[in-house]
């Protein structure tokens, strides 16, 4: 492994780190593999990604086991990360994706369980199992493959965004799906993705978000000073000018956890009822206060 990742100040091999981050993958490919066995395949329904493209071709060659799919399908999709992309990034994506093939493996009798026999349960199990498990091995610095690792190539080749191209290979797979079996499984399996993709986002991100609040105000000071005292939040001052006053106002920029929005905004409107106020969300603050995001 490259010395970033496994090395510290004096050089030494990091172990604990390793391990954790072993661990993470391991747990990663477990959680996704449930997801997948227990509630996605009874219904012949599609994960995310070359799993899902795995899945498609196991529905339709049951002889193909999908853990060799996920392995076989990667193979080229490496050999591309590792020539165009981090290679550290690519080394744990293979973790990642080794983890998941091994546990769609392990546990391929699970889909002989039938434990929901109702469809739209299993589509939202399946997918936030299916997001928690990929979540994870992005907490881990990481990715289990495939899309991830082609998407990553085109961002860097073509400046697409990473959501968008993602999007639009799940939908190809989607819609293959449909042609294949029957309309009503490819709609299921696109509101599965859905969920994977929340569950996901959530498992990154975290269930703490966080919002900026940036107020124009007669009292900025006032303002301020009640939002660091009431809030224990520390803000921001900067002047703008006004475009059709050309007066100069100073503006209160904070940021706060989403649960400290409410009494914020109370604070504001108390204290200058006719202050502007914007509200807006943010993905990743870096800082004293706040957690880095783990990728």
């Amino acid at each position: 492994m490259p010395a970033e990742q496994t090395s510290g100040t004096n050089g030494a091999f990091q172990w604990r780190e390793f391990l954790a981050r072993l661990a993470q993958m391991l747990a990663g490919g477990f959680i996704g593999a449930a997801g997948v066995n227990l509630f996605l395949a009874p219904f012949k329904l599609l994960t995310a990604g070359v799993a899902g493209i795995a899945l498609l071709i196991h529905y339709t060659v049951p002889a193909l086991p999908v853990g060799a799919l996920v392995l076989a399908l990667n193979v080229p999709i490496f050999i591309l990360g590792w020539l165009m992309i981090d290679r550290n990034f690519t080394m744990w994506s293979f973790v990642g994706m080794a983890s998941l093939a091994g546990f769609l493996e392990l546990t391929k009798s699970w889909a002989e369980l039938h434990v929901v026999n109702d469809l739209y349960m299993a589509l939202i199990v399946g997918g936030i199992l299916s997001g928690i498990g990929v979540g994870l091995t992005f907490r881990a610095r990481g990715s289990m493959g495939g899309t991830d690792i082609i998407a990553a190539i085109i961002r860097k080749r073509y400046s697409t965004s990473i959501g968008t191209a993602q999007f639009a290979m799940n939908g190809l797979i989607v819609a293959v799906l449909g042609l294949r079996f029957t309309l009503q499984a490819a709609l299921a399996s696109a509101f599965s993705i859905f969920f994977e993709a929340w569950a996901m986002d959530k498992t990154i991100l975290g269930l703490r978000t966080t919002s900026a609040l940036m107020v124009i105000t007669d009292a900025p000071h006032e303002v301020g000073r009640a939002l660091m005292e009431k809030l224990n939040r520390g803000v921001t001052y900067f002047v703008a000018r006004g475009g059709y006053s050309m007066n100069d106002k100073e503006i209160v920029y904070c940021i706060m956890p989403t649960r400290q929005l409410s009494l914020a905004k109370s604070l504001v409107q108390r204290l200058d009822p006719h202050s502007f106020t914007t509200v807006m969300n943010t993905v990743e603050v870096i800082g004293r206060g706040f957690r880095r995001l783990p990728i």
